[in-house]
């Protein structure tokens, strides 16, 4: 299959042994019980093969729906999935989930979530400062927050769950970009997609996005002073309806930027183009 084949939101893609393996939100049912676990292994980033049920689920496991945004990292010999989901009744959260293969099965490595219950939470994402400490960027959501917001807190060696409270990096409406929207009567600015890249100066920026006026988008937001920041939004990265972005390096060292467009389910499609760091700035090259 080709990248136009097959519905995929919020991609990562992880190089593993000559092979690139993208993670992502699958399935037209996004906001029920309709999941897709499937990941999927590519050669060359053109042609994709599908490998199917990546994640296995225990009966009494917390959460049965809204399973989004997976990323895949190699984490104490092991591999280590954040993944966002939910139950009625109980605040959407990201949970780790643990496999001795990149292709799974992952199972859940710890009862509950990573994220605070008292928070409704999403797309939870790792960062490692210089001296290998992990720590997790995640969005507080706009449904319970009204002004989407991103927060870090530092991770356990398993990376199972906070070891301190988390802090809040900086909220989105008042960059200016973003606009309001109303979803089934729920009012505000949302935030999501994360991920932290470090410049060549040691500069963090915050890779986010949100809704604009031309639709989906990526943003970035810096700190010169490590992951509690300040972050200071900085510009707008890709702001053609494509967001929830991640920048991997592909065979050659080069460095990618990937991401879904449009933002229409079921439309949605993961992009792979350039992107190149100048003056410790990002640039994308379409």
């Amino acid at each position: 299959m080709k990248l136009q084949d097959f519905q995929i939101r919020d991609p990562y893609i992880v190089l593993e042994k000559g092979d690139y393996y993208m993670f992502g939100t699958a399935g037209n049912d996004l906001w029920g019980q309709g999941w897709d676990f499937s990941i999927y292994k590519s050669a060359d980033l053109v042609d994709w093969q599908r490998i199917e049920n990546a994640v296995r689920l225990p009966r009494d496991f917390w959460a049965d729906k809204e399973f989004w945004a997976p990323e895949v990292y190699r984490w104490g010999g092991k591999f280590v999935m954040f993944m966002t989901c939910m139950k009625s009744g109980l605040n959407r959260g990201t949970h780790t989930f643990i496999s001795d293969r990149i292709d799974g099965p992952f199972v859940p490595a710890a009862p509950l979530p990573v994220t605070p219950r008292e928070l409704m939470c999403l797309d939870g994402t790792l960062y490692v400062d210089p001296e290998g400490a992990p720590y997790m960027v995640f969005s507080h959501e706009w449904l319970q927050a009204g002004n989407g917001a991103y927060m870090a807190g530092r991770l356990n060696d398993s990376l199972t769950a906070l070891v301190e409270k988390p802090k809040t990096l900086f909220t989105v409406r008042e960059t200016g970009w973003c606009r309001e929207i109303d979803f089934q009567g729920a009012v505000g600015y949302p935030s999501d997609g994360p991920q932290i890249y470090t410049c060549a100066n040691g500069d963090l920026l915050l890779l986010w996005s949100s809704l604009g006026p031309k639709g989906y988008f990526t943003a970035t937001a810096r700190s010169k002073s490590g992951i509690y920041g300040p972050f200071r939004p900085e510009k707008l990265l890709y702001d053609r309806d494509g967001g929830h972005s991640m920048i991997f390096r592909d065979k050659s060292g080069a460095m990618k930027f990937a991401f879904h467009s449009p933002n229409d389910i079921p439309g949605e499609r993961a992009r792979i183009v350039g992107i190149v760091e100048r003056g410790n700035d990002l640039f994308v090259a379409e």
